[in-house]
Parts: C-alpha cells; structure tokens; sequence
C-alpha cells in the first residue's frame, strides 16, 4: 500500500493490529508528528524538490495531492519559512 493510503485512511492501525487511536498516539510518539502531520511534511519536501527541479508552484501543488493552491502556499512557507516560489532560486 502507498504511504498516504496507509497513514490517512480510518484504518490506520490495522497493518500494525492496534487500535486507530493507539496507532495515532504511537506513530507520534514514535515519529514526534500526527500521522496527517508526516504526511503532509513529506509531501511539501517531495513538492521543494519538484519546484526546485523546474516544476510550477501549481502544477507541483496538484503533483503531490494539494487540492488548494493557497492552502499549498500556506502549509510550505510554515514548513520552510519561504513562499514556494523563493524555493524555486
């Protein structure tokens, strides 16, 4: 299973046979961020590296599953302290 099935569907502690709630707590325990939170930040870093190879800000936006280009610009600039354009230099 991908990565963001696993970690973003209501059965998130099945593969590991632990409840959802004990899967969630684990996870951040283990990992120091909510499974929704890991996510997230790897699909912002997977979407530098996009911008930064030549992609649009908005076609990489959409490439790693964003539906909202402003909530994309949002979560990258917490993320990494730049607006996604400046990670393009």
């Amino acid at each position: 299973r991908p990565l963001h099935r696993v970690l973003s569907g209501p059965h998130r502690g099945e593969l590991a046979s632990v409840s959802q709630f004990h899967f969630q707590r684990l996870f951040k325990e283990y990992f120091g961020a909510s499974p929704n939170e890991y996510l997230r930040a790897a699909r912002l870093q997977k979407a530098r590296s996009l911008i930064q190879s030549g992609m649009t800000v908005t076609e990489a936006c959409y490439e790693v599953g964003f539906q909202s280009p402003s909530t994309f610009t949002r979560y990258f600039r917490r993320e990494f302290g730049i607006s996604p354009s400046q990670a393009r230099a």
